[in-house]
């Protein structure tokens, strides 16, 4: 089986590659049956989150990535990552609404303003206050919060806006028992649902996999042959503290997937009609390392 360490420099690379000089990373759709370019903020702000484990100026830059990376490459790797986010960044801030919202296709066109979308990209511009000094209140959590109570967002883009609003500090009453009230109901849950509630519960401190069936998880997330749905659900268990026999299985499959992304046909990592390589990329690396972290190394 192919080892990380093979991939991983030219994945982080591959991401580079898809990064428009806007600082998007590069997303495609269906328009009049052909796959034509298309703007979706929410992926730039997906990878974004996914490579801080690579980036040396995020909080959560883990040195044992250095580890995996040829000697010759331990400096330029995380330099580019860090130069790759920090672009992302830029391009997320100049898509933000005057009402600190961002819009489901970008400032310029005339889609809704996305719950998921905002909250995500809102987290990417979050900057950690200096030490022993408590965050400043964030402004954006005013609209999430009217967002939550007005009853127009998603179960999914409500996990999204829990999350935001743990990881700035500003927790909404009891957010992991809302979000296991939403995973517990009878509604259809997509891969993108468990992604964000496991992301929602992991922001706030809380891994219950007693209180989520990971076996749903992973059967919902990764049966469907898609690349995306496969990382997604890899992060998810492993956001939820779980490691049962599906984190193994996972594995050989996200990895075994990630294998030649410039041969990846568009429906195998699409997601809700919109699809973007390098932030599928961003999401497998970041869940393998994860997955190889939490084993000490052994497992890739």
């Amino acid at each position: 089986m192919t080892k990380l360490g093979a991939i991983l420099a030219p994945g982080l690379r591959f991401v580079r590659e898809r990064q428009l000089p806007s600082g998007e990373m590069l997303c495609h759709a269906p328009v009049g049956g052909n796959l034509c370019y298309c703007p979706y903020p929410f992926w730039s702000a997906i990878a974004y989150d996914a490579l801080a484990f690579a980036d040396p100026a995020s909080t959560r830059f883990d040195r044992r990535i250095l580890n995996l990376l040829p000697a010759a490459e331990r400096r330029e790797v995380p330099a580019m990552v860090s130069a790759t986010r920090w672009r992302i960044r830029t391009y997320l801030a100049s898509q933000e609404e005057a009402d600190c919202t961002w819009r489901l296709h970008g400032r310029r066109s005339a889609s809704r303003k996305d719950a998921a979308t905002s909250s995500c990209a809102a987290e990417a511009l979050l900057t950690p206050p200096p030490l022993d000094f408590r965050p400043a209140p964030s402004r954006h959590s005013g609209l999430l919060r009217r967002w939550l109570k007005n009853g127009s967002v998603d179960a999914t883009g409500r996990c999204y806006i829990l999350s935001y609003l743990s990881a700035a500090g500003e927790a909404a009453g009891d957010i992991p028992a809302e979000v296991l009230r939403m995973c517990r109901s009878d509604a259809e849950k997509s891969p993108s649902f468990w992604f964000a509630a496991a992301r929602a519960l992991n922001r706030a401190g809380s891994m219950e996999p007693d209180g989520v069936s990971c076996a749903a998880v992973f059967a919902e997330c990764a049966t469907e042959g898609n690349r995306t749905h496969g990382a997604m659900a890899l992060a998810a268990l492993l956001d939820l503290g779980h490691d049962g026999p599906e984190i193994r299985e996972l594995i050989t499959g996200v990895l075994s997937s990630a294998v030649n992304p410039a041969g990846w046909m568009w429906p195998t990592y699409a997601l809700n009609g919109a699809g973007s390589a390098g932030a599928t990329m961003s999401l497998m690396l970041s869940a393998l390392f994860r997955a190889s972290s939490t084993a000490g190394g052994e497992m890739l």
